[in-house]
């Protein structure tokens, strides 16, 4: 029987890169009269654009597969990227609120550089060693790095990224514990729709069986005297929001999968950290806000690297506009808010308010499911008032920004939904 030519995994590079890339695999589509000339020019051609992503020096190697000798142990097979944050303020809320209308912080990867992916060195290494497809599905079954990795997202704090995660306490009142994003990432299936993903296109996977990759944390059944706590938590001078991975040698199941697992980095500080991905957030007044009111709108967000201690900024750009800072009102009330008629049309106004809407959708759902959108007027409005409410306490709001609220005044300030998206 003859042997089935081998075709290379892409890293997710450049568009150069990719079109480089697919004409090689139209080649040996079209071509396979020629699989050794073929695979010895793949293999010059990967390694002049090689990536220079950190791989990890095993002390023992650990993959299955066969190895050919001089190449360094496997490199951690995942990246994960994500490109939109929001923070919604309420807090207060019964124990019974409805998680799916309501959030803290949320996370999603909506566009199709955002995502799961293999990393670029483990793609490199996976073509060093001209592995099939299946081979390439087998190695992240049985390499110790990638066994059972579910991703995690939680509020981690910086001093240990492995096990501090924030799970805060009011009373009887006990906020998250790690919400599972997606995984084990090793299964057959996923594993499989992550080779082909990288073989094809190079692209990152986003959504699975119609589950969109994204996930929130709930700190809403929390005190009031708890926000600004909360904000503490993800700022970026103490802590992050983490896109991590299940431990595989820790019992504890929040606990993040880190490389002291696997090699002593007792001597490397650029290994001490997590795999994994952090967003460090910044907050300020709601925009025309006057200097009273609550920090309670993002302003700005820094990625990071967490894999080495201190952890590495990506560089990956962030923006957050204020046509993506919105008030957040019961439906009885979107009238005295200045928001819309919820049974009007809500269409957006302009390119900003049209560019907001997106990202609110994104976020909340379709305009009119869960909420009602009114980007024009910076207003998300609840559809349905039984889920819950941001203002569970009686007595006036101040919707209007510019004037006092909290504090000693008697009026209660507005809450808000922000939202930040990846450039």
């Amino acid at each position: 029987m003859s042997e089935t030519p081998h075709r290379p995994l892409r890293p997710s590079q450049s568009e150069t890169r990719k079109s480089w890339l697919s004409n090689l695999h139209l080649s040996l589509r079209f071509r396979r009269g020629f699989p050794l000339l073929l695979g010895a020019f793949g293999f010059l051609l990967l390694g002049v654009y090689q990536n220079c992503s950190e791989s990890i020096p095993m002390a023992k190697k650990v993959s299955a597969s066969s190895e050919l000798p001089g190449l360094s142990g496997p490199a951690f097979p995942f990246e994960l990227k994500v490109d939109h944050v929001a923070y919604m303020t309420c807090i207060g809320l019964p124990q019974n609120f409805d998680r799916g209308t309501f959030f803290t912080f949320k996370v999603g990867a909506y566009n199709s550089n955002s995502g799961v992916t293999l990393s670029s060195q483990w793609v490199s290494e996976a073509n060093q060693k001209r592995m099939s497809e299946i081979e390439a599905i087998n190695s992240l079954e049985a390499e110790q790095l990638s066994q059972g990795a579910t991703v995690q997202f939680a509020v981690r704090n910086k001093a240990n990224l492995v096990y501090d995660y924030v799970h805060m306490t009011d009373g009887n009142n006990l906020t998250d514990s790690v919400p599972i994003v997606w995984g084990p990432l090793s299964n057959y299936s996923l594993a499989q729709s992550l080779v082909r993903l990288n073989v094809l296109a190079g692209e990152h996977l986003n959504r699975w069986q119609g589950v969109p990759f994204e996930a929130a944390v709930h700190f809403n059944s929390l005190s009031a005297s708890n926000e600004a706590e909360v904000r503490t938590h993800a700022n970026d001078r103490t802590g992050y929001l983490s896109l991590t991975f299940s431990s595989l040698k820790t019992s504890l199941a929040e606990a993040a999968r880190s490389p002291a697992e696997f090699v002593d980095t007792s001597s490397d500080s650029s290994l001490k950290g997590v795999f994994g991905s952090g967003l460090g957030l910044s907050f300020q007044a709601p925009e025309g806000s006057i200097g009273s009111s609550a920090s309670r709108v993002m302003s700005s967000v820094s990625e990071f690297n967490l894999l080495s201690k201190p952890a590495k900024a990506t560089g990956h750009g962030w923006i957050c506009p204020t046509a993506n800072q919105f008030k957040i009102v019961p439906r009885a009330l979107w009238q005295a808010a200045g928001c819309a008629d919820p049974a009007s049309d809500l269409s957006p106004r302009s390119p900003q308010a049209a560019a907001a809407l997106i990202a609110a959708e994104n976020i909340l759902g379709p305009n009119g499911s869960q909420w009602f959108i009114d980007t024009n007027n910076h207003c998300v409005i609840q559809n349905y008032d039984q889920a819950g409410t941001c203002y569970p306490n009686s007595g006036l709001i101040q919707w209007n920004q510019a004037l006092a609220c909290g504090g000693n005044t008697g009026v209660q300030c507005a809450h808000w939904l922000s939202i930040c998206t990846g450039t």
